[in-house]
């Protein structure tokens, strides 16, 4: 990556903290609601399903709730643990007590599933833009992860605050297939994922 790529993201990853950082809390429970029914209404999710999930850092989009009402209908829940520079593993998550890891965001003990066996993940993101591009926290974590797990549905998570039109993208970067922010669902319908990779049921004819 170049100098002048580095200090770009960098700036945009200050902004879009920010940004996210200046949802009051009044709004964001609300917004969260909004994207907590837009989640259960699209469809893409359903029992016996494998589904990566997070627990928000900071000013995320809080999943806390849609990974509640997850269980009771039999989703399998696994969230993402880190383990040195790794790609993350995803451990099975059923309402146990969690441990504090790296960053000191609580993670799962206990074994990984195999990345080829997840069939959903919803990514965490500081923006994305309207092909699908992601700008992360700055790790790599999620795309070292992705590049592993090629068979999982890849979903951004995000506030409408952080939609831009467009973002820089570098070779290692990976694309989400679809986006569900709280004024709605959407698919990238341009990549190459989003138009061959959809094992939800109803997903590819969304529009």
């Amino acid at each position: 990556m170049s100098t002048s790529q580095q200090d770009l993201k960098h700036a945009q990853r200050q902004q879009m903290r920010s940004r996210r950082r200046a949802i009051s809390p009044t709004a964001r429970v609300v917004l969260e609601e909004r994207w907590l029914a837009n989640a259960l209404s699209s469809g893409w999710f359903y029992p016996t399903q494998k589904l990566a999930a997070y627990l928000a850092c900071g000013s995320e989009l809080n999943l806390q709730r849609f990974i509640s009402l997850a269980l009771a209908r039999g989703i399998l829940v696994y969230l993402p643990r880190v383990v040195g520079q790794q790609p993350l593993d995803f451990c099975r998550f059923q309402g146990q007590a969690l441990q504090t890891g790296a960053f000191g965001i609580a993670q799962p003990n206990g074994p990984a599933v195999a990345f080829d066996a997840i069939d959903i993940i919803l990514v965490p993101l500081l923006a994305i833009d309207m092909r699908g591009r992601r700008l992360g926290q700055g790790g790599g974590y999620y795309d070292r992860t992705l590049a592993h797990a090629s068979a999982a549905l890849r979903v951004g998570v995000a506030f409408d605050e952080q939609c831009l039109q467009s973002l820089p993208n570098e070779a290692f970067d990976q694309p989400m297939d679809a986006l569900i922010t709280p004024s709605g669902v959407q698919v990238f319908t341009q990549n190459h994922r989003a138009a061959n990779r959809f094992p939800v049921p109803g997903l590819a004819n969304r529009p």
